[in-house]
Protein backbone atom coordinates (compact mmCIF):
# COMPACT_ATOMS: atom_id res chain seq x y z
CA UNK A 1 0.00 0.00 0.00
CA UNK A 2 1.23 3.47 -0.81
CA UNK A 3 -0.23 6.58 0.83
CA UNK A 4 0.29 10.15 -0.36
CA UNK A 5 -1.23 13.11 1.42
CA UNK A 6 -0.87 16.85 1.00
CA UNK A 7 -2.46 19.78 2.82
CA UNK A 8 -3.33 23.17 1.40
CA UNK A 9 -5.42 25.81 3.18
CA UNK A 10 -6.81 23.28 5.67
CA UNK A 11 -7.86 20.76 2.99
CA UNK A 12 -6.01 17.44 2.97
CA UNK A 13 -5.95 15.41 -0.25
CA UNK A 14 -5.27 11.71 0.27
CA UNK A 15 -4.26 9.29 -2.48
CA UNK A 16 -4.30 5.58 -1.71
CA UNK A 17 -2.59 3.04 -3.94
CA UNK A 18 -3.87 -0.31 -2.68
CA UNK A 19 -1.72 -3.30 -3.63
CA UNK A 20 -4.24 -6.14 -3.95
CA UNK A 21 -5.09 -8.62 -6.75
CA UNK A 22 -8.87 -7.91 -6.62
CA UNK A 23 -9.76 -11.22 -8.30
CA UNK A 24 -13.51 -11.40 -9.04
CA UNK A 25 -13.64 -15.20 -9.00
CA UNK A 26 -16.20 -15.29 -11.83
CA UNK A 27 -13.83 -16.48 -14.53
CA UNK A 28 -14.06 -20.17 -15.47
CA UNK A 29 -11.42 -22.39 -16.93
CA UNK A 30 -7.77 -23.20 -16.38
CA UNK A 31 -5.94 -20.70 -14.21
CA UNK A 32 -9.16 -19.22 -12.84
CA UNK A 33 -8.66 -18.13 -9.28
CA UNK A 34 -10.86 -18.02 -6.24
CA UNK A 35 -12.47 -14.65 -5.44
CA UNK A 36 -9.98 -12.42 -3.60
CA UNK A 37 -10.91 -8.75 -3.15
CA UNK A 38 -11.02 -5.97 -0.57
CA UNK A 39 -14.44 -5.79 1.08
CA UNK A 40 -14.06 -3.06 3.68
CA UNK A 41 -11.84 0.01 3.72
CA UNK A 42 -11.60 2.58 6.49
CA UNK A 43 -9.40 5.65 6.93
CA UNK A 44 -8.96 7.42 10.27
CA UNK A 45 -7.36 10.76 11.00
CA UNK A 46 -6.03 11.04 14.56
CA UNK A 47 -8.35 8.17 15.53
CA UNK A 48 -11.53 9.61 13.98
CA UNK A 49 -13.08 7.82 11.00
CA UNK A 50 -13.04 10.17 8.01
CA UNK A 51 -13.66 7.74 5.15
CA UNK A 52 -15.13 4.26 4.83
CA UNK A 53 -16.28 2.17 1.91
CA UNK A 54 -17.74 -1.25 1.25
CA UNK A 55 -15.90 -2.46 -1.85
CA UNK A 56 -16.57 -5.32 -4.24
CA UNK A 57 -14.91 -7.43 -6.89
CA UNK A 58 -15.87 -4.78 -9.46
CA UNK A 59 -12.66 -2.80 -8.78
CA UNK A 60 -9.58 -3.48 -10.86
CA UNK A 61 -6.35 -4.91 -9.53
CA UNK A 62 -4.32 -2.51 -7.34
CA UNK A 63 -7.08 0.10 -6.97
CA UNK A 64 -6.37 3.82 -6.62
CA UNK A 65 -8.61 6.02 -4.47
CA UNK A 66 -8.49 9.77 -3.82
CA UNK A 67 -10.52 11.87 -1.39
CA UNK A 68 -10.32 15.16 0.52
CA UNK A 69 -11.16 16.22 4.06
CA UNK A 70 -10.64 19.14 6.43
CA UNK A 71 -7.42 18.61 8.37
CA UNK A 72 -3.96 19.91 9.18
CA UNK A 73 -0.32 18.86 9.01
CA UNK A 74 0.99 16.84 11.91
CA UNK A 75 -1.97 14.48 12.15
CA UNK A 76 -1.78 10.75 11.57
CA UNK A 77 -3.68 8.78 8.94
CA UNK A 78 -4.50 5.15 9.61
CA UNK A 79 -5.69 3.03 6.68
CA UNK A 80 -7.31 -0.34 7.41
CA UNK A 81 -8.80 -2.91 5.11
CA UNK A 82 -10.25 -6.41 5.28
CA UNK A 83 -10.60 -8.67 2.26
CA UNK A 84 -13.03 -11.51 1.60
CA UNK A 85 -10.34 -14.03 2.61
CA UNK A 86 -10.32 -12.58 6.14
CA UNK A 87 -6.92 -10.88 5.78
CA UNK A 88 -6.45 -7.48 7.41
CA UNK A 89 -3.99 -4.75 6.53
CA UNK A 90 -3.11 -1.60 8.46
CA UNK A 91 -0.81 1.27 7.50
CA UNK A 92 0.04 4.52 9.26
CA UNK A 93 1.06 7.78 7.59
CA UNK A 94 2.05 11.04 9.30
CA UNK A 95 0.97 14.23 7.50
Amino acid sequence: MKIKASEENGIVTVQLFLNHPMVPGRICGPGAGEADFIQQLEVRYDGERIFSADLSDALSRDPFLRFRFNGARGGQLEVLWRDNQGRDRRELHRL
